[in-house]
């Protein structure tokens, strides 16, 4: 019986792993065509917090140097560019 407890623990644990990080990644996906909706707007204000919620899930579930988090640093960096806002996009 015990065996079998630690074998699901293990199961539960992987399957978290393994699905969490594609969660979160379609999340970001989903914050990310809102940016794009504010940003065909012209609402580049209205759309930074929500580039910045994609960019920490991103971060947070597929690590810093994934390609999905360079999308995400891009898009909060346009949105800066649109705004003139040149020196806090230059390091995105």
């Amino acid at each position: 019986m015990r065996c079998l407890r630690i074998f699901w623990a293990i199961v539960c644990a992987l399957s978290f792993v393994l699905v969490a990080p594609a969660v979160a990644d379609d999340s970001a996906d989903a914050l990310n065509a809102e940016v794009m909706r504010l940003y065909g707007e012209g609402k580049y204000a209205e759309a930074i917090p929500t580039a910045e919620k994609a960019l920490a899930l991103r971060e947070k579930a597929l690590g810093p140097k994934h390609p999905s988090v360079a999308t995400s640093l891009n898009s909060l960096a346009e949105l800066y560019r649109a705004q003139g806002r040149y020196a806090e996009a230059e390091p995105l």
